[in-house]
């Protein structure tokens, strides 16, 4: 269990990573294979609590992007169905422990903004 009575080291973290997202808005390009796109229609994510803030711009894709991420997406399938599931097991093992370790305080905080 996390501690987050006052004067905890994650308590802080996660504290400093909230005031930090709060005056630094996050860009969320569209990936698509692995490429960043971001396109002319820009969109905004605001806290809950305080639509006057932004936390996040974002980017809408057109039909054609869409697409494109459909085609990369099955032919990702093909390859990643190939793939061992140790290999596999071990994308979301990684994954896991950067959540639970190295992100845990963004996570938190950007949990604590958007859900506000």
């Amino acid at each position: 269990l996390s501690n987050f009575m006052p004067g905890s080291k994650l308590l802080a973290e996660v504290q400093q990573e909230v005031a930090r997202m709060r005056e630094a808005p996050a860009d969320i390009p569209i990936v698509i294979g692995g490429k960043e796109i971001r396109t002319d229609d820009v969109k905004t994510q605001k806290i809950p609590h305080d639509h006057q803030k932004t936390v996040a711009q974002f980017y809408y894709a057109d039909e054609g992007l869409i697409s494109e991420g459909i085609e990369s997406c099955l032919a990702a399938r093909q390859k990643w169905e190939l793939t061992p599931w140790e290999h596999r097991s071990a994308v979301f093992l990684k994954a896991a422990d950067l959540l639970a370790g190295k992100y845990r305080a963004k996570i938190l905080a950007s949990t604590i903004l958007g859900q506000s």
